[in-house]
């Protein structure tokens, strides 16, 4: 999800400096890749026993994450859907606005 407050690129490079602090690698024309290098570091630390805790705590916050995202997805969504119904009724109201008649002098 794209964050307006930052920018598409200040958040890309976000992501790339994220994922190669997660990864020690970047690949930025395979995010499947990226996902694929991320759920293995995450596999890595739930295999150990002294940092399987942290793994299943890690998984629940990206759970939890996801959840909020999907549910501000929906949000925006239900947002721009109203935002698309009150353009239309003004483009009405404009359209069948009675125009001005100009006094004849």
């Amino acid at each position: 999800m794209s964050n307006p407050a930052i920018g598409p690129e200040r958040e890309a490079q976000l992501r790339r400096r994220a994922l190669a602090r997660l990864t020690g690698r970047i690949d930025p024309a395979n995010p499947r890749a990226n996902s694929a290098a991320a759920l293995g570091v995450l596999y890595e630390l739930a295999s150990s026993p002294a940092t399987a805790a942290d793994a299943l705590a890690l998984l629940h916050e990206i759970q939890v994450h996801q959840v909020e995202v999907q549910l501000q997805d929906e949000e925006l969504r239900r947002s721009l859907a109203e935002l698309e119904d009150d353009l239309v009724r003004h483009i009405r109201l404009y359209d069948l606005a009675p125009t001005p008649v100009e006094a004849q002098p």
